[in-house]
């Protein structure tokens, strides 16, 4: 069962004769690709191996609390201390004056954190791709009388769609 949009709050924005059931299937898979391609509501975890020896380390999304942040060098992980990096926006800057301080991040950084919360942006996302899915008509066009409808493609509008909650994380 989807937790961000139900199937009841779809039928206000989108007029279908499909179940619930149905609607449901359509909003977990959407829920489910947006939470892999832009992370989860609240407990993000990511590794990040630095593409080169640098003090910056750059995240997926805008943190708003970081819970962990460690290191590996070598065969040694650290548990970093809130004293050992700096946080603006999606940077993480390592510092040289912390507890465990160093000049560069190590081989690998796994960073535990909740980020800025865009529910409304995943809701309205959600909701918008599921159109597009109940409304898909496998012609790309189609002509009655004088009237004629081109129809876009399903697959591009649906990610073009998601790639709006793109612009909103960085």
């Amino acid at each position: 069962m989807p937790t961000l949009v139900t199937a009841t709050t779809l039928k206000t924005h989108v007029k279908t004769a499909l179940t619930d059931a149905a609607l449901d299937r359509i909003l977990d898979d959407l829920e489910d690709t947006v939470n892999r391609r832009f992370g989860p509501l609240t407990g993000a975890v990511e590794r990040r191996a630095p593409e080169q020896l640098t003090d910056i380390l750059w995240l997926s999304r805008i943190p708003s609390t970081i819970s962990a942040v460690s290191e590996r060098v070598g065969t040694t992980t650290t548990a970093l201390a809130a004293d050992d990096y700096e946080q603006k926006g999606r940077r993480l800057r390592r510092l040289t004056t912390g507890t465990n301080s160093r000049s560069e991040w190590g081989d690998y950084v796994d960073v535990t954190y909740d980020a800025t919360d865009d529910t409304n942006n995943r809701v309205m996302a959600i909701i918008d791709a599921a159109r597009v899915e109940v409304e898909y008509r496998a012609a790309t066009s189609e002509t009655v009388g004088d009237f004629s409808k081109t129809y876009v493609d399903m697959v591009t509008e649906r990610n073009r769609i998601l790639a709006r909650l793109r612009k909103r994380v960085v």
